[in-house]
């Protein structure tokens, strides 16, 4: 189970993790076909990103309740290294 961090009145405990490079990132989520992320694991704000799927940078940095870092499953994730990208 997820630990719960608030950020914006959201928490984290729906994003799933993946291993890539010997690093753990964040998941955020997007319908296929479309640009912006469902939700940001960071900020709680949608993002847009390229349409292909992957590793991206988090583009959260001035956005209010901006966190630079979040604890998922008792792992620390930090914005500077972002988040991976996946289609449903």
């Amino acid at each position: 189970m997820n630990k719960h961090v608030l950020l914006n009145n959201t928490d984290t405990s729906d994003f799933k993790l993946k291993e890539w490079g010997g690093k753990t990132f964040p998941v955020a989520t997007r319908r296929r076909g479309i640009s912006q992320i469902d939700r940001c694991p960071f900020c709680g704000h949608r993002h847009t990103h390229s349409r292909v799927e992957g590793h991206h940078n988090a583009h959260c940095k001035e956005k209010p309740g901006f966190k630079a870092s979040i604890v998922i499953d008792n792992i620390t994730l930090y914005q500077s290294d972002g988040y991976f990208v996946e289609d449903y």
